[in-house]
């Protein structure tokens, strides 16, 4: 099980578990929202980190996808700014 909080027990907590055979769930999608996309894209590209998709501006905000240890895609996005 992975789990992520917030800092200060502040906002929502997120728990992902393994069940199942372990194979990769192709019908969900996992979005990341970063403050800076080139600059996440370009540390996992650094670090060996499979990417599937790569940088793209959407009209939703600027994104990339990736693969983890198990095969699943993880999409990451910086919103677009509002006007």
């Amino acid at each position: 099980m992975c789990q992520f909080k917030q800092p200060m027990g502040q906002g929502a907590t997120f728990a992902l578990s393994s069940e199942g055979d372990g194979s990769p769930i192709q019908n969900v999608e996992l979005w990341w929202f970063v403050d800076d996309a080139d600059a996440t894209y370009a540390d996992l590209v650094a670090k060996d980190v499979t990417v599937v998709q790569p940088l793209k501006d959407e009209p939703f905000g600027r994104t990339f996808a990736i693969k983890d240890p198990e095969g699943n895609t993880m999409y990451i996005m910086k919103l677009a700014q509002q006007q």
